[in-house]
């Protein structure tokens, strides 16, 4: 079984490789919820009832492929609350879960691409992970085919292993949301729009999904922060809908929308005015001689850096793809630093540091706007 030094030492890969060549398409991961029959829903029931549903649950999950070698399995009330705020910020754990504790249980893969999450807001919650895709022809679902079809085979394996509330033949499990009773499975794609935010953009985009009946919403906080320019595009399950017509079509909507973004993305490049390179000199100048820095400043920086490497403004001597990658580590580490730091009047002036000196190591080259002069 993983310890959980090993756990935290390092974040989840699907978290630190870069996305697609354009670095729209940073992941997809898919959530699959179930119930058990004759049990209260977690909201309702007592920790005797919790307990009971996990220890109908968790020997059966921990011998599940995706968890029977080296995983890392705790009852919540293990782990403190450093750890439980690690594990947020690494999305290992849901907000509904970190508040959990008797009779709740978390299961984490070898590789950190899968989670169970036992008595969260429903009894079983179960969410896969993968890193964005290269990109591709229309209609082949960005490449997911292989990663949707493990987590299907998942799901069956399941479903013969445990009695769960709902008709299984029909693909209908109950939830105690009765608006995302159906199919139990949702499917999230998280995507960097730094173009269509900066454009102010967003909106007619939200309006649009409300029409397909696709969800949009920023990645971070309650919701309304647009920190850092990622959203999450996501489905809801639905009576008598399976999760193949929900990825053929859900697909073909994250598709427009990367092609949006990109849209928008070469039509700053060649706008008079010089505005993207100019937000892309600010923030390289901010990040260079900053001397505080909030972890929102830092993560709306270093997506307009990300930005700014994928349009070529900046040439980074050990290429975009690792400088991406290398600046979401130093995301994710600065941010759990920051975020555990006693003295929280220290933390602005620790990242305006690290910045500042990964700046400073990192050899670049500043391209002019007709790609001919240099900085």
């Amino acid at each position: 079984m993983m310890k959980l030094e090993t756990l935290l030492k390092e974040p989840p890969a699907h978290l630190l490789e870069a996305g697609d060549r354009q670095d729209t398409l940073l992941g997809v991961f898919v959530r699959t919820v179930r119930n058990l029959k004759g049990h209260p829903f977690p909201g309702w029931s007592t920790s005797e009832g919790r307990r009971a549903v996990a220890e109908a649950l968790v020997p059966g999950l921990l011998q599940l492929p995706e968890f029977k070698r080296g995983a890392f399995h705790a009852e919540m009330p293990a782990l403190d609350f450093d750890t439980r705020q690690q594990l947020l910020l690494y999305n290992l754990i849901s907000p509904s879960l970190a508040a959990r504790q008797d009779g709740c249980h978390i299961i984490i893969s070898q590789k950190k691409n899968a989670v169970a999450m036992v008595n969260e807001e429903e009894h079983l919650v179960i969410h896969r992970f993968r890193q964005g895709y290269p990109p591709c022809k229309r209609g082949d679902n960005l490449r997911v085919g292989h990663f949707l079809e493990s987590v299907e085979t998942m799901n069956r394996t399941m479903d013969a292993a445990f009695d769960f509330a709902g008709d299984a033949a029909k693909d209908h499990y109950l939830t105690s949301i009765p608006s995302e009773c159906g199919c139990g499975i949702q499917i999230y794609a998280l995507l960097h729009l730094p173009a269509l935010n900066l454009s102010h953009m967003m909106g007619q985009v939200t309006k649009a999904m409300e029409k397909l009946h696709v969800s949009i919403s920023p990645y971070y906080s309650d919701g309304s922060d647009d920190t850092a320019n990622r959203f999450m595009l996501y489905t809801f399950p639905a009576p008598g809908v399976h999760l193949k017509d929900i990825q053929e079509y859900f697909f073909e909507v994250v598709e427009r929308v990367v092609e949006r973004e990109v849209g928008v993305r070469n039509h700053l490049l060649h706008e008079p005015g010089q505005r993207i390179f100019d937000r892309v000199g600010r923030t390289y100048g901010m990040l260079k001689q900053a001397r505080r820095l909030s972890i929102k400043e830092m993560r709306d920086a270093f997506s307009i850096l990300r930005l700014g490497t994928v349009l070529d403004i900046i040439e980074w001597a050990c290429g975009a793809r690792k400088f991406i990658e290398s600046l979401s580590a130093l995301e994710l580490e600065l941010t759990v630093q920051a975020a555990t730091m006693e003295d929280e009047d220290a933390a602005p002036l620790m990242l305006a540091e690290r910045c500042r000196a990964f700046m400073k190591a990192t050899p670049h080259v500043f391209h002019s706007p007709k790609d001919s002069d240099f900085d």
